[in-house]
């Protein structure tokens, strides 16, 4: 069952709502999480933890314990953690800070956010809610789909090849991060097929076959795939990638590229940045943060300056 509890503070300075994933890294960081919880609450924060057993119960707590004030939401975990927080605080006055714990992070990552140990952490934490100036605030995507979901996301949101990779990767106890992704590819490569492209760019028409399109706030995901190496989550746009039909052993040297975000002058790819987008292909469902986002058509936007951080650095790209 998903608990609410509430942790006493040495003083009531700040009040935190935590949401944390025991999931996250297979639940390997259970003791560095206890550290940093005792960390902030000793230096004078209130903590409201939230944990759930799923996703569905840990969104539901959280919509309910945003019915009150608190300073800034807490996202311990990877980035599906990060994507429930989003859910909750994009589009407000109310900041997050991102505690990487997961096997991905990409959005940690990108916006130079390290596992680093705990105290760096707490401390960068404190320096947030303390000097608001120094909170950096950053763009957003949403997204809206035809069997009527609406999200908010915030790394590369796709549609094709790689969201029945992203899918079966998820299914996967093993191996992480990038091995995890690159298994996953190859077991899918053999069904390997294009897809019958309908995309809006910013209400211009276009219609192409591919293997993939993708549209990032950010230039990676798939712990480390560098799909939308032009993504600035700072220029109010989307960057887009669209991938033409190739055959399996190009595929397999595209896929090297991308790791290094090198891919973009490979006659098979196309690129830019748009607004607004819409994409459709008969059949496709979208996906973003490591989640389901719904079936196409998928309307996507960049919503600019939609959500405040409390840590955070310039990106490393």
């Amino acid at each position: 069952m998903t608990e609410t509890v509430t942790m006493p503070a040495a003083r009531h300075s700040w009040r935190l709502l935590v949401v944390n994933n025991n999931r996250s890294a297979r639940g390997r960081h259970g003791g560095v999480r206890d550290t940093l919880l005792e960390s902030l609450s000793n230096h004078g924060c209130e903590l409201v933890m939230i944990n759930g057993d799923s996703a569905s119960d840990t969104s539901d707590k959280l919509r309910q314990a945003m019915t009150a004030e608190h300073d800034a939401v807490v996202s311990i975990g990877g980035d599906g953690t990060v994507h429930l927080c989003l859910q909750a605080v994009a589009g407000t006055s109310t900041p997050l800070a991102i505690v990487p714990m997961g096997t991905g992070n990409d959005v940690a990552e990108y916006l130079g956010i390290t596992k680093g140990d705990t105290q760096s952490h707490v401390q960068s934490i404190l320096h947030g809610l303390a000097h608001p100036p120094s909170r950096e605030v950053i763009d957003v995507g949403r997204v809206t789909t035809a069997d009527g979901g609406r999200h908010w996301f915030l790394t590369i949101l796709a549609c094709g090849f790689d969201t029945v990779v992203n899918d079966r990767a998820n299914k996967m106890k093993f191996p992480k991060g990038n091995a995890r992704y690159l298994t996953s590819v190859l077991r899918e490569l053999p069904g390997l097929a294009p897809y019958e492209y309908t995309v809006e760019l910013d209400g211009q028409l276009h219609k192409n076959p591919g293997l993939l399109i993708a549209a990032g706030l950010i230039t990676r995901y798939g712990g480390g795939f560098h799909m939308c190496p032009h993504a600035d989550v700072r220029d109010g746009l989307l960057s887009w990638t669209h991938v033409a039909p190739v055959g399996r052993l190009k595929v397999l040297a595209l896929l090297g590229k991308v790791l290094k975000g090198t891919h973009l002058s490979n006659p098979a790819v196309t690129h830019g940045h748009a607004r607004t987008m819409t994409i459709d292909a008969p059949g496709m469902t979208a996906w973003a943060d490591g989640e389901v986002m719904g079936t196409c058509p998928a309307q996507v936007e960049c919503v600019p300056r939609a959500l405040t951080l409390v840590m955070g650095a310039p990106p490393q790209v």
